[in-house]
């Protein structure tokens, strides 16, 4: 009596399934490595808008605290007729608070006694 051999091949061989695993992470890395870079680039980006931000903040305020020394300066003037011989006379006399002689980066504000202006 003959033996009936029949293989049954149905199904999947593991050397296939793995060389489909394989081409398919080659796939993706080469997927996630183009979109990292894109995430990178928008992330920079965005990193240097907000630097610019901050720094044009600084700007306004350095420029606001000067703003409001010279109006000191001015009422100053028209209550005691001269200019302040300093930035220090004002803040004794309360016409300014001693926080608007510093900007927001901690330099001071200067003021040029001859021409009565805070730059």
């Amino acid at each position: 009596m003959k033996k009936n051999k029949k293989i049954n091949n149905k199904g999947f061989s593991l050397i296939g399934l793995l060389l489909t695993m394989l081409i398919l992470g080659i796939i993706f890395m080469v997927f996630m490595k183009k979109n990292t870079k894109k995430v990178i680039n928008r992330k920079t980006g965005k990193m240097k808008r907000e630097i610019k931000a901050i720094r044009k903040a600084k700007d306004a305020n350095r420029l606001a605290n000067i703003t409001i020394i010279n109006s000191a300066i001015m009422n100053y003037k028209l209550d005691h007729g001269k200019i302040p011989e300093s930035l220090d006379e004002l803040v004794k006399k309360n016409y300014i608070c001693s926080g608007s002689l510093i900007d927001s980066e901690k330099k001071p504000i200067k003021y040029n006694s001859e021409t009565g202006k805070a730059y």
